[in-house]
């Protein structure tokens, strides 16, 4: 097993980039079991971190149900004196992660004619959740706020 970095947006570019980088996409195929996308998001401060009603407009952009989310958090609006965070409202960071796991299929998408489309849908069909996804998750729990995800998963 090896491990490695690579700078790419995400799990399923980072084949892209891989590509562009000279690999045949036929060894990529044959020699790669997944690939992990991360971000590193700050974590809201659990003892000053406010509630707040969001937009239930912005909700239903976001794809979260506004009856199932009463409230998000966010750090407070005006500094406050804070013993955990010293009144930044966030206090170490939490990942977010997605996982793209190659299999048959998309090994078969990659030999034939790597399309980024074609190997997002088969993905996708596989239950591949996207960072943004699981930040929002994330976000839903308190850990993060929606400005902090917005700023680090474009």
């Amino acid at each position: 097993m090896v491990f490695s970095t690579i700078h790419a947006n995400d799990a399923i570019t980072a084949l892209f980039r891989m590509i562009d980088l000279g690999v045949e996409p036929f060894l990529i195929a044959s020699s790669l079991s997944a690939i992990m996308g991360q971000r590193l998001v700050r974590r809201l401060c659990p003892d000053c971190r406010e509630a707040y009603k969001p937009d239930p407009n912005l909700l239903k952009k976001l794809g979260l149900p506004p009856e199932k989310v009463p409230a998000l958090y966010r750090p407070p609006k005006e500094e406050a004196p804070c013993q955990t965070c010293g009144g930044l409202g966030y206090y170490g960071r939490v990942g977010v992660y997605e996982l793209l796991v190659l299999n048959d299929r998309i090994r078969d998408l990659l030999r034939e004619n790597p399309v980024l489309s074609s190997i997002k849908a088969e993905a996708r069909k596989n239950g591949m959740l996207y960072l943004r996804e699981e930040g929002l998750r994330l976000v839903v729990k308190g850990e993060t706020s929606l400005e902090e995800l917005v700023r680090v998963v474009k």
